[in-house]
Order: structure tokens, then C-alpha cells, then sequence
């Protein structure tokens, strides 16, 4: 039998790649430079090693590591109330408040003719519909060029799970950030339609 044939054919009925998959997931934090991190880098190493492929290693280099503390969000106006949020990556340690302004998926044209300055921006994870991907970093410095104190970023689907991902690579970003669900950026959309305002406050470190 042809090699490529059976290996694809074992591609689709080999349990390997899930059960690494399973085990990576399993792992309390893969996020870089902590604990968790190292952990994924060795399960992938043995796995490539038992497929096959010779001389794997691993090669060291520096990080500055972000540890992510605890993170509030309260809506101030014109209720009060809270909502579940994470910090993103690389946001600072800090207290934001501001009114509260959508900028819809982040793009150049969520902040046409829109003032931020001095509020809390909410986007979208998504992107506009048949346009271009708007990567999270692209939204998040955009707000932060235009002066907002502060960045909310919710989930474009439902399932009550906020998303995460780094806001600047390598270095802390300049204003406090904040990720939701769909569910919760649904209700910050609607308090930004009221003139809401709102305080999301991130406890975060970074190291060298």
C-alpha cells in the first residue's frame, strides 16, 4: 500500500491527535512562560517523538510573562451592575471608567465620526461581513489612539464564555481591558445605546 494513502487514511482513525489534544486542554494554563506552557511543549515533544520524527527539541528564549489576576466589570449607569469578565493578555493592572461606546466589530468604520475619548470601548470579536479580518490588536489600538480609557471585547457567539488573546505582543498595553460573553456584550451594546458608562477594573502582572 502507498504511504501517503495509509497515512492518510490513519489521519482520519488514529485516536493520537485527540488524545494529545485532550491532554493539552487538560493542563491548568498554557499560557507562555508560565508552568502550564512548559508542560504543552513537552506533551507535543513526546508526541512527535512517538510519531516518528527524529531530534525534537525545545530552545529557551526570554518573555516577559503576564499573569492574569482578577478582573471586575460593573456597569455604573444608567443601572448599577455587574458582569463576569476576564483581563486579556498584556492588559494593564488599572481602573477605567467612562461612558460606555460601541465601536461594532473594531473596524476603521466602527470609529468613524465616533468620540472615545476618555470612555469605554466595546467591540466585537467578530468581523464585518464580507470585509477583511480585524485582528483584536487592531481594535484595541485603535481605541487606544483615540483616547478611550478603557476596552471591552465580547464574544460574537453565545455560550456565556468570554474570548481571550494577547492585546500587544510582548509588552503591557496602555489602557485596562476586559473580555465577556456574547450574552454580556449584548447588554453592554444596549446600555451603550442609553448613554451607560461603566468601570472594568483588571489586577494583572507582568514580569520580565
Amino acid at each position: 500500500m502507498d504511504a501517503v494513502p495509509r497515512a492518510l487514511g490513519q489521519a482520519w482513525t488514529d485516536d493520537t491527535p485527540w488524545d494529545v489534544l485532550t491532554a493539552l486542554t487538560a493542563l491548568d494554563s498554557r499560557m507562555a512562560g508560565h508552568a502550564g506552557d512548559r508542560r504543552a511543549a513537552e506533551h507535543v515533544v513526546d508526541a512527535l517523538g512517538e510519531a516518528g520524527v527524529r531530534d525534537v527539541t525545545t530552545e529557551p528564549f526570554p518573555l516577559p510573562v503576564w499573569t492574569r489576576g482578577d478582573c471586575a466589570l460593573r456597569v455604573t449607569a444608567p443601572d448599577e451592575r455587574a458582569f463576569n469578565a476576564i483581563a486579556l493578555p498584556y492588559a494593564p493592572a488599572g481602573t477605567a471608567t467612562g461612558r460606555l461606546v460601541s465601536a461594532g466589530y473594531g473596524a476603521p468604520a466602527g470609529f468613524d465620526g465616533v468620540d472615545v475619548e476618555g470612555a469605554v470601548v466595546v467591540a466585537s470579536t467578530g468581523s464585518p461581513p464580507g470585509g477583511d479580518r480585524v485582528h483584536r490588536m487592531e481594535k484595541y489600538g485603535r481605541a487606544v489612539a483615540g483616547g478611550a480609557a478603557g476596552f471591552v471585547f465580547h464574544n460574537q457567539r453565545d455560550g456565556q464564555l468570554p474570548q481571550t488573546g494577547a492585546l500587544r505582543g510582548g509588552r503591557v498595553g496602555e489602557r485596562p481591558a476586559a473580555s465577556v460573553s456574547g450574552e454580556v456584550g449584548s447588554w453592554l451594546e444596549a446600555y451603550a445605546e442609553r448613554g451607560g458608562a461603566a468601570e472594568p477594573v483588571s489586577y494583572t502582572h507582568l514580569r520580565a
